[in-house]
């Protein structure tokens, strides 16, 4: 089969990119881990209004407000990586290579005259099928 060939030069930058998923979910679970022990670093006592809360209530409380806080300095975090990274990016030249092959169109037919024959059909249509579907 006859292939098509080109080449040309381009130029890009190259440099590491930090993954802010990681850094999110990171962030998130320094932030849980924050509420925990703010839960269980003081003791429970009774309040004016004799509201009484469980620990589990603390640690949700606690969780609301610390997780969103280690969501965002963990995405902080991240960004102040990427623009260091981004400092120290390289530009690179690439030689690019494309190769296609050529190929007839599938649609047309080949005669046997452009062999040397008659001017009769190789691959002659399909017959249509007595169920109404189109041949594969």
């Amino acid at each position: 089969m006859p292939e098509e060939t080109s080449h040309h030069i381009e130029e890009a930058q190259v440099r590491r990119a930090p993954r802010f998923s990681v850094f999110l979910g990171i962030g998130a679970i320094v932030g849980l881990i924050v509420a925990f022990v703010l839960t269980y670093a003081f003791e429970l006592r009774e309040s004016a209004t004799e509201i009484t809360y469980s620990r589990g209530q603390i640690l949700g409380f606690f969780a609301l407000y610390c997780v969103p806080i280690g969501l965002g300095l963990g995405g902080l975090v991240a960004v102040i990586f990427d623009n260091v990274l981004r400092r120290r990016a390289r530009t690179v030249r690439i030689d690019r290579e494309s190769v296609r092959d050529i190929q007839p169109e599938p649609n047309a037919s080949v005669t046997s005259a452009a062999a040397g024959g008659s001017d009769v059909p190789l691959n002659p249509p399909a017959p249509p099928r007595s169920d109404g579907a189109s041949p594969s």
